[in-house]
């Protein structure tokens, strides 16, 4: 198959004309042969003037048409057919153009020899004598022309390719013809190489032999910083970007250097063409920041002495850190921040390793995992025995509410994807503060039927009043279950419920 949105350039020519110029050929041969004959056997007597014009114009139509069916075959059966075949994409349009162009001389010389009389031997040595005059003016549009058959055939470049000929910008190849090639950069500007400059210079094709390849950018932390957790952080942000994590290839992170700054770290992924490369590595970067933010890490400056009083509150307290970030977790917001204390003291952390599932599909649980650290994905498994991935976890992100507030079992199976680190609060954590202040379980149920409806993608503008009632549905059978679960009275049950009631 041809390369998607690359430039068919194989030569048009219908099968049907081709062999119905065949049999004319045929047909003009035998003419050419018996027409003497034939118009005797039907009482025709020409001149000796017009028998001989005749007979010129007919061997002239044979070699035309024989040309012609030629040209023709080699075109349906060679360039368009077995060739293409074999090598999968159409072939050069200077390649057939040339080779149709040595057929007609052929046609040409044979016709001034054969039908004309012409002495083809001195107008060959007349020729050769121009010709190398004519091809020392033109040596270098020769060499172009040759080039470009040479490219067509070894195909180090086709149209659609993204190349980058000597220091200038790179551009995607729009037309090879017989003398060079046109490129058109990202900016929109056009770029012509000769085609000799291709072959005798360096050039890099960003598109074979395939259509992605790699990237990579260099970043500075702290010495603190472990080498694991270096790996979850720096790795996870590619794992968090669809267009290089789908690539069949692995990132890598590479140390660069020991600086006076901090480590330097190099990070290498693959994007998926180059027209993507700015936008796949502006992703990634900015996963990178949103990850070092999240891990409490702040990026060295230029300089030996440095002062950061985020990192050195984190230095003095870890866990005053892990607390903060529970802050911004949708299901803890209806919490205080007393509570939010109390229950950053009991939430345990783990470091889970890539592959190893954190939750099944199925599965009992009473548990919410927040992300701190890495990627993770989810996957359903359907009736049919196939697991689809349906989400990435990034940091920030959290699973298992319903679980932890109704103990309903695991919807998905969440695995990382690169080595992650999680924060588990329990039920055992929650539930003292759900028996003080029960007022916290409906409050709770408003969040979950919030973010029920938001996956259901029931909260639109064309849908506003269904929406409204379903989500005041989900929040009463939310609250039922997290009553249940926690064995909370019914007094708050009927307290929400009159609230709803009246909101209505």
């Amino acid at each position: 198959m041809s390369r998607p949105g690359a430039a068919d350039n194989s030569v048009s020519c219908s099968p049907i004309r081709v062999w119905a110029s065949v049999i004319l050929a045929v047909l003009l041969l035998v003419l050419d042969q018996t027409w003497p004959e034939s118009l005797r056997f039907v009482g025709i007597s020409l001149s000796a003037e017009l028998t001989g014009t005749f007979g010129t114009v007919v061997a002239t139509a044979v070699w035309i048409v024989l040309g012609y069916a030629v040209d023709g075959l080699l075109t349906v059966f060679v360039w368009n057919s077995r060739a293409r075949r074999r090598s999968g994409v159409p072939v050069p349009k200077l390649l057939t153009q040339l080779a149709g162009l040595a057929i007609w001389i052929t046609t040409a010389i044979i016709l001034l020899a054969v039908v004309y009389d012409v002495p083809v031997a001195g107008f060959l040595t007349t020729s050769g004598i121009i010709i190398a005059v004519i091809g020392f003016a033109l040596r270098n549009l020769i060499a172009d022309v040759f080039t470009g058959i040479a490219l067509g055939i070894e195909r180090p470049l086709q149209i659609g390719d993204w190349i980058q000929f000597d220091e200038g910008p790179p551009g995607k190849v729009v037309e090879i013809n017989w003398r060079a090639a046109r490129l058109i950069t990202m900016d929109e500007v056009s770029v012509v190489v000769p085609n000799s400059q291709l072959a005798t210079a360096a050039f890099r094709n960003y598109s074979q032999p395939n259509e992605y390849w790699r990237d990579d950018f260099e970043i500075v932390l702290p010495y603190d910083v472990t080498y694991r957790q270096a790996e979850r952080i720096l790795l996870s942000a590619v794992a968090q970007v669809p267009a290089s994590a789908n690539i069949p290839r692995q990132p890598v992170l590479l140390i660069g250097d020991y600086t006076e700054r901090g480590t330097e770290w190099r990070v290498r992924f693959w994007v998926p063409d180059y027209p993507q490369m700015a936008v796949t590595r502006y992703e990634v970067q900015r996963n990178v920041l949103r990850n070092l933010y999240y891990a409490g890490i702040d990026v060295p400056h230029a300089k030996i002495d440095m002062f950061s009083p985020r990192r050195t509150a984190a230095r003095q307290d870890e866990e005053r850190e892990d607390i903060d970030f529970l802050h911004g977790i949708t299901p803890l917001g209806p919490l205080t921040t007393e509570e939010l204390d109390e229950i950053g003291r009991k939430m345990r952390r783990h470091l889970c390793h890539a592959g190893q599932p954190v939750v099944r599909q199925g599965e009992e649980g009473d548990s919410l995992f927040v992300v701190k650290e890495g990627t993770l994905e989810a996957s359903i498994t359907g009736e049919s025995g196939i697991s689809t991935v349906v989400g990435r976890l990034n940091p920030g992100m959290f699973f298992g509410e319903m679980s932890l507030l109704t103990g309903a079992p695991r919807s998905a199976t969440v695995a990382p994807s690169v080595d992650s680190v999680v924060f588990e609060i329990t039920r055992s954590d929650l539930e003292p503060l759900m028996l003080r202040r029960p007022a916290m379980a409906d409050q709770l149920s408003d969040v979950l039927a919030e973010r029920q409806l938001r996956n259901m993608r029931l909260l639109d503008e064309e849908k506003g009043d269904g929406a409204l009632e379903t989500q005041l549905s989900l929040s009463r059978q939310f609250l039922g279950g997290i009553q249940v679960f926690f064995g909370l009275g019914r007094g708050v049950q009927d307290g929400a419920l009159n609230r709803n009631a009246s909101s209505n």
